[in-house]
Formats: structure tokens, sequence, C-alpha cells
């Protein structure tokens, strides 16, 4: 059991006999004291701890991840009347005690803050751009799930940090996964779990979800970004589907999005020819809604969000709920059908070879004829 959860440092759990109560919800409490008062956070474990190897730029072995849905967060201030450090909540799924001396919890991939009703989830491995392992995954679709549910918050901004919003899958992920002798299509398996109840919750939240595209949105990260309701990119952000050119198919919802958005014509070509797209094409094709210079890029996130928070809440969910009923009524039928065709597409030749390919940096070899 993880003795911290939140970014106050140390964390207590209640007594036995507290838990003992409804210990057939698996509901648990941690209470984090800090010098403004007791913040108390209650969750209950969505799946059974498991393990994974971490792939982050240290070597730490094998690590917890646990699956954990919040059911509430009290804290004694308001978020909006404090500062951006006291403010600042973390959900995170790999979960370590803190290092002695440091009150912050380490190696979170996910970052979610809350100012004045609007939040703001940060995709935080930026020295691989963002790309989404197991762990990132988990926390993101945590996050999501607690924007979601949480009354407070009414508008959500989605972006990466660093130099890039989000570049996908990690394939170094899969690469190590597949060299320690696991199969490739459980790492796909695992990962699309977290991943489309992500996409999923974004829908289905009936509140406006605004993506701030600070840079390469690639494979997955475009279809996180489309899956948003408004998007806003960077001048320095570009868009890849990705997924062909190294032997896969898409996921996240990509087959769902991206034609309703640019026709099918258009969504097979970038299938078939995978180009990147520039900020300014993004916009002329419909991707983006603005492009800002880089530097403006969270100025102008939060100003939407903000506009969209002071909005009447429940129209502003009504019309998103009719526009998903409408435009993406088999939505989950598709992200299925999606992840049951990746899962298959991991474990041929043509992702292997491609996979090894990239990770070398060398072109993968055409087929040969028979």
């Amino acid at each position: 059991m993880p003795r911290s959860l939140n970014p106050f440092g140390g964390a207590e759990i209640l007594p036995k006999s507290r838990r003992h109560q409804e210990r057939e919800r698996r509901i648990f409490v941690v209470v984090a004291h800090h010098p403004c008062g007791t913040h108390k956070i209650t969750f209950e474990f969505a799946t059974p701890t498991t393990s994974y190897p971490y792939t982050g730029p240290s070597n730490h072995g094998s690590v917890p991840v646990l699956s954990i849905r919040l059911v509430s967060y009290r804290a004694p201030f308001e978020h909006s009347d404090v500062s951006d450090r006291i403010g600042e909540r973390s959900l995170i799924c790999v979960a370590r005690e803190p290092v002695a001396g440091n009150n912050e919890m380490t190696d979170q991939p996910v970052r979610l803050n809350v100012s004045d009703a609007v939040a703001t989830i940060t995709l935080d491995r930026p020295e691989v751009l963002n790309a989404l392992n197991l762990s990132m995954t988990e926390a993101l679709a945590g996050a999501i799930q607690v924007c979601k549910d949480d009354d407070r918050i009414r508008a959500v901004i989605i972006t990466g940090a660093g130099r890039g919003f989000c570049a996908g899958g990690d394939m170094k992920a899969a690469w190590q996964h597949i060299q320690a002798g696991g199969d490739p299509r459980h790492f796909f398996r695992d990962l699309t779990v977290p991943l489309h109840r992500a996409i999923t919750d974004i829908r289905s939240m009936e509140k406006p979800v605004v993506a701030a595209v600070n840079g390469p949105a690639g494979g997955a990260g475009m279809s996180l970004a489309v899956a948003c309701d408004f998007r806003i990119a960077a001048e320095s952000a570009k868009f890849k589907q990705a997924y062909t050119s190294i032997g896969l198919v898409p996921d996240g919802g990509w087959t769902v999005f991206v034609p309703s958005i640019v026709g099918a014509a258009k969504a097979t070509e970038l299938l078939l020819l995978d180009p990147v797209l520039g900020a300014k094409e993004a916009l002329a094709l419909g991707f983006v809604h603005e492009v800002v210079p880089d530097d403006k890029l969270h100025e102008r996130a939060v100003e939407v969000s903000t506009r969209l928070a002071q909005a009447p809440t429940t129209a502003l969910g009504g019309a998103k709920a009719l526009v998903n009923s409408a435009l993406f009524p088999t939505l989950e039928t598709q992200l299925e059908r999606e992840r049951q065709r990746l899962v298959a597409q991991g474990g041929t030749k043509d992702f292997l070879e491609r996979l090894s390919a990239f990770r070398q940096r060398k072109q993968p070899s055409l087929p040969k004829r028979s």
C-alpha cells in the first residue's frame, strides 16, 4: 500500500477499524497533513495492483501500478484562493515513497491542476515527447475521470509538458516488453484499455474539453487531441497519423473522429501516405480551431477554458451529448474494433520488423516477392 498519493508529502492511512467498515467496496482513505489544514482523499481500487517494467529516465525495476477511482476530495480551502503550489492536485498511478528531504512525489506521469473551475491535465514525460506507456495512460484515464466526476470542475485543458503534446504509444516500452520475452499483443491489449476509457470519458463528460497542442501529436496523441471539443495549436504543433508507418492500425477513436472532421477521402489519404501536417495545414483541414504563437498557447487555452467554465454547463453538456449521439453513436463499438485489430496487428511480422528498424534507426526492408 503506497503511503502517499498526493503532492503534499506525508500521508497516513486511517485506522484499520475504519477501513474494515467499507472493506467490501475496497474503499481507502488517505489523510494528508499540510500547514493550511488537513486534506482527506477517499478512493476506491478499480483493479488489483499489478507491476510492469518502469521505462522512465532511470532504471527502477518493477513498480506498483494502482488503478483507482477518486471518490471524494476535501480540502480546507478553495483552489481559486490559494497559490499555484498549494492548489496543485496530482493523480498518479506510479506511487513511490517520497525521497528523503523532498515532499514531492517523483516520476508523476500526469499532473492535474485545478484553478477557477478549470482543470489542466498535463502529460509529463517530456523526455519522450509524452509518449504513452501503461503508467501514463492509467494516470491520464484517472485524471479525466476525476474531472468528469467533480462538479466543481466546469472545463478541462489537456496539454503536454516540454516541447511535445503526445508522441503516441511508447515504442521504446513496447520494444523493452518484447525483449523481456513479452507478447507484443499483450502490450497493446493492456495499453488500450485505459486509453479507450480516457477517450470515452472525454466524449461522455458533459463539460468542454480543450486540447492545447504544444508540439508533435502523433498516433494516439493525435487521437487524444481530436477527441477533445476545442483544439488550439501552437505554431510549432505537428500532426501525424503514424500508426501505419510502423505497421499498426489506429486506436483511440482515430477512425471515428478524423473522418468526421476531414471526410473519408482525406482520412484515407492520411492513413495511406501518413504525411506530417503543420499547424496551419491542420487549421485549414479543421483539425484545430486556432493557431497561436508558442508563447501564447497556455494563455489562450486558459482564456478559452475560463470563458467556457463561466457558460451554462448543463446547456454545453447537453449540446455536446446531442452531437455525440448524432455523430458518434457507435464510438464504443468502434473503439473495441480498433483495439482488437491493433492487438492482432501487434503480433504481425510487419510491425515487428518496423519496430526493430525504428529502434535501430534503419529503414525497414521491403517484403520479398514470392
